[in-house]
Parts: structure tokens; C-alpha cells; sequence
């Protein structure tokens, strides 16, 4: 029927008020009460009894969270369980009988200080942030909000992580490791892929045949072909395979969770290594930082991690001090080698033209007649040097 489609389960009507195309969503799957509505909001115009769009009801925030839910983030968001969760909270500080309508900038801003002081970073904060700017969005496009409320909120000042593990560090930390954590660090620093994919991988991903890893990424539900190193399948080959799991990692046949023994056995293998403060996610920052040590190219590492673009790449391949200082150390001794005992000056002639190197004097700084007769010879502009006079006693 004209002026009736769906998006997602939920059917919306199109009507004309006036000059107007007004899209309205009817909250429902029901085809039958879509169109019902629809007659209502065309007899409402045709009788001048329309006054404004749904946008003027107040809308429960519980079912503002479902409709984005169902029509926008689950499709076309590979992220929507984050999604889930951060509306969640959002829906526990307002309470239970808030309405969408009612949430306004300084409601948004108590509930990013009360994010903050439950011990989330301010980056977490930022992210809460962005989604939740898009959950307002979706409700300006249509049609149940004026504004969106986070407009104008800025986001807080992030300092960028650069945390990696040595050699030595990563050989204490699996020294540490349980020997059900070892292969999940091993293979974290070998592969650089994200914890969740780890914890997802299954058996039929791993071509032994081809030597690759074929999964799709969690986080942005993109493809990744990771090809194995001999020292990776030597680990991979080593973990035993059970019949009643096609998980690589496994408890009780299901997929470990993030918050099952993996995170608690990591816990207590950084702290007895010495390394606290170190995150899973630090294992992907080293193997990025490794790469381009061993002289791999960015655009390689990029594809290797699975980076959309080679701009998140650079957050993860660090650069050490002792290769800035060593980087320096080289400049110096291309440029002035030491022990050298002359130097070059290069002028520029009368008009301001910068003068041909070939034309530049090596000097030997000896006297101040040396150095000026130098100059001459080198087919410089002559230049008048003053003798300097002593200060009077008086002065």
C-alpha cells in the first residue's frame, strides 16, 4: 500500500500536512494498525485536526531503546552489543518511567560524570559519547526529537596509549602464564588479533593445508585472511581438539567468555611477571611495534591487524626512544662527523640569492684575518668587519 514501508519489524507511514512530507513511525509490526494510522493522520490533515507529527507524544525511553535497536544498530552495526549495553545504562540512571523527551544536555553530562566515577577512562567516556549521539540522531531523522541533546558536548581530552612489551617482558609473562592462558598469549603476539577474536576461533577458520587464518573480525564485521608462521602452527597444532567443540578455546564445549578464567589467569600472570597495568590489547599493540621493527612496511602491517585505515595503524606501531636517539645519533655523524675539525658556511651574495654550494669555503677557525681572507677568496661580497672597542671605565 502507498505510503506504508518497513524499517527493520516496524512499519512507517508518509503523508502529506501542507507543503510537507511528513515519515512517522508507527511503533509497531502490525500491517493492519500501520494502516489504520495512516487513514487517521490523512482524515486529521484532510479535516484540519493535524497539529504536529509523533514527535509531540512523549515516548518511553525503553521502547525508544528497542526501536533503535531493532531498526538501526542490529543491522547495520557489527558493534550493537556495545550498543545494547551502553543504552542499558543509560536507562538505569533515568529510571524506569523516563521518556526520550525529557533527556536534555545536562542530563547527558551528569550521566558521563557518573560513567567517570565509576572508574571508566575518559576514552570509554567518549565512546559512550558517539553512540549516544547516535541514538539522539536517529530520533531528530525521525521525527520524535527537536534536538539532539548531546549536541554541543565536547568530548574529553584523550592521551593516546603506548604500551608494549620486550622481549624480556613477554618472556617473563608466559613464563608466568597457566598453561591454559599460554597459548592464548602466544598466539595474541603471533597473529595480533583482538582478544575477542581469539576467543571465538574455531577450528574450521584454521586451514593447515593453505597455512592461513580465515575469520570475519567481531568488531567491524569485516573479513581477515591472516597467513600462519611455522612457529604459529607449531602452537595451533599443540592444543588439543575436542569432537563436542568447534572452538579453539573452550569451556564445557561452550566459547569462553572475556570474563571467564581467560581474564583471571591473565590477572595473575602480569602480576607475578611485574608487569601491571598491561591489558590483553597491549599483546596487539606489540605485535604491531614488532612488525615495524623488523622493518615491515606500514601499508603490511595494516592488513596484517585488519585496519581500515593505515591512520588506526600508526596508534599501534610504536617507535621506541632508543631508535629516536639512535635515528639522531646517525644525523649527527652524517652531518658532522666527529673529530672533524673544519665546517662548512654556506652565504648568500648581495641580491639575497642563497649562493651555490660550490662556491662554499671550508674554514678553519684559527684567527679572525684567516677566517676573512677566506671569505674574499671564496668570491664572497666584501664585507667590513668593525674592531671591537673596550667600554670606557665611565660607562
Amino acid at each position: 500500500m502507498r505510503g506504508i514501508y518497513r524499517r527493520g519489524n516496524i512499519f512507517w507511514i508518509v503523508y502529506k500536512a501542507g507543503h510537507r512530507l511528513i515519515r512517522e513511525s508507527t511503533g509497531s509490526s502490525d500491517r493492519k494498525l500501520a494502516i489504520g494510522a495512516l487513514d487517521k493522520r490523512r482524515a486529521e490533515v484532510f479535516e484540519g485536526r493535524w497539529v504536529g507529527r509523533a514527535r509531540d507524544v512523549r515516548t518511553p525511553l525503553s521502547e525508544a531503546i528497542q526501536e533503535f535497536m531493532t531498526v538501526y544498530s542490529k543491522p547495520r552495526k557489527a558493534s550493537s552489543r556495545d550498543d545494547q549495553i551502553i543504552l542499558n545504562r543509560l536507562q538505569a540512571f533515568i529510571g524506569p518511567n523516563g521518556y526520550l523527551q525529557d533527556i536534555d544536555r545536562h542530563t547527558v553530562e551528569q550521566f558521563q560524570l557518573r560513567i567517570l566515577d565509576r572508574g571508566a577512562s575518559k576514552a570509554r567516556v567518549n565512546r559512550y559519547t558517539a553512540i549516544l549521539k547516535c541514538f539522539f540522531n536517529r530520533f531528530v531523522d525521525w521525527g520524535k526529537l527537536k534536538s539532539n541533546p548531546c549536541r554541543g558536548i565536547r568530548l574529553y581530552p584523550e592521551t593516546a596509549r603506548t604500551h608494549w612489551l620486550e622481549k624480556g617482558q613477554l618472556d617473563a609473562l608466559l613464563d608466568s602464564c597457566s598453561d591454559r592462558l599460554r597459548p592464548i598469549i602466544q598466539i595474541a603476539v603471533l597473529t595480533g588479533l583482538r582478544r575477542g577474536d581469539i576467543l571465538r576461533l574455531t577450528w574450521d577458520r584454521i586451514d593447515f593445508n593453505q597455512h592461513v587464518i580465515q575469520i570475519v573480525q567481531s568488531k567491524t564485521g569485516t573479513p581477515l585472511v591472516l597467513p600462519m608462521s611455522e612457529v604459529l602452527e607449531d602452537v595451533l597444532r599443540r592444543i588439543p581438539q575436542f569432537s563436542d567443540s568447534p572452538y579453539v578455546f573452550h569451556e564445557d564445549g561452550e566459547r569462553l567468555r572475556r570474563f571467564g578464567w581467560a581474564r583471571t589467569d591473565f590477572q595473575k600472570a602480569i602480576k607475578a611477571a611485574g608487569l601491571g597495568g598491561t591489558r590483553m590489547h597491549d599483546l596487539r599493540h606489540t605485535a604491531a611495534t614488532q612488525l615495524r621493527r623488523l622493518g615491515c612496511d606500514l601499508p603490511v602491517i595494516q592488513q596484517l591487524l585488519g585496519h581500515r585505515t593505515i591512520r588506526t595503524t600508526l596508534r599501534y606501531a610504536h617507535v621506541h626512544p632508543t631508535e629516536l636517539r639512535d635515528a639522531m645519533g646517525k644525523l649527527g655523524e652524517k652531518l658532522l662527523p666527529r673529530g672533524a675539525d673544519h665546517f662548512t658556511i654556506t652565504s648568500q651574495s648581495g641580491n639575497g640569492a642563497a649562493a651555490p654550494n660550490a662556491t662554499a669555503q671550508q674554514i678553519r677557525s684559527e684567527s679572525q684575518p684567516e677566517m676573512l681572507r677566506g671569505l674574499l677568496q671564496a668570491g664572497e661580497s666584501e664585507q667590513t668587519v668593525k674592531p671591537l672597542t673596550p667600554l670606557s671605565e665611565e660607562s
